[in-house]
């Protein structure tokens, strides 16, 4: 075990190499006691690796062709923002409506229980400004957990891809991804989208349909992961839903 004194670092950041003697074992994890409270200030990790190399680990960073590098936050303000918990943003194709999720919501359908709902915020192009945020309202949302996932452009239509499967006769929620496509200013009933094959072990999971509607891509938990969760593939059958994983 190595122990180190924690120690105020005058630096924006900075890349830490670690040596250990060499053991019989062979190293698949390390555990890393962190205590924040130590040191005055705000502390965090981004990463940690392990190697076996004597060479030692340098920090290399692979952007994206023709990504934008002076790129500025900004925070939105409380027309989007809220003292409730904000998550998973995303825009619309033609960037001018922000959808994500609210958790605890008062106007959430479930009320101040309901886990989260699909809240979305539409932009006015004139001032360039992000309206009040609103509910989405039924039937995307329901008095369970309900989230957008990705949105593809489909022509004039927009299909969102929403976690969690409706089932709208018993009014639940099970493990699985549902489709919505909106025509005009409705959204329809959410549709489960079958996937030959397909589980999840952990409670979270990500979805992403590519722009074709042909090929979904997501993160889950199965039995033949390497870890937690790891990326799996599904492909759209000729003549039916996805085939297996």
């Amino acid at each position: 075990m190595i122990e180190r004194e924690p120690v105020i670092v005058n630096q924006p950041g900075r890349f830490l190499r670690l040596f250990t003697e060499l053991t019989e074992f062979n190293v698949a994890a390390v555990k890393l006691e962190f205590d924040g409270s130590a040191v005055p200030g705000y502390y965090s990790i981004d990463a940690i690796g392990i190697t076996d190399s004597e060479t030692p680990i340098d920090l290399q960073l692979e952007l994206v062709p023709n990504v934008k590098e002076e790129l500025v936050s900004e925070r939105l303000d409380e027309r989007v923002n809220s003292p409730y918990e904000e998550l998973k943003p995303i825009l619309s194709p033609d960037g001018k409506q922000l959808f994500f999720g609210r958790k605890f919501h008062p106007d959430n359908i479930g009320g101040i229980e309901d886990y989260e709902d699909i809240w979305v915020s539409d932009l006015d192009t004139v001032n360039n400004e992000w309206q009040e945020a609103r509910n989405v309202g039924e039937p995307l949302n329901s008095d369970g957990p309900n989230w957008v996932s990705s949105i593809t452009p489909d022509g004039n239509t927009l299909v969102l891809l929403i976690g969690n499967e409706y089932d709208e006769k018993k009014k639940k929620m099970f493990s699985g991804v549902s489709v919505s496509s909106k025509e005009g200013d409705n959204w329809s009933q959410p549709e489960k989208l079958n996937i030959d094959d397909f589980y999840n072990m952990s409670e979270k999971a990500n979805f992403y349909l590519a722009n074709s509607r042909k090929t979904l891509i997501m993160s889950v938990k199965r039995d033949d992961s390497y870890g937690d969760r790891d990326l799996y593939v599904s492909f759209e059958k000729e003549m039916g839903p996805g085939q297996p994983l």
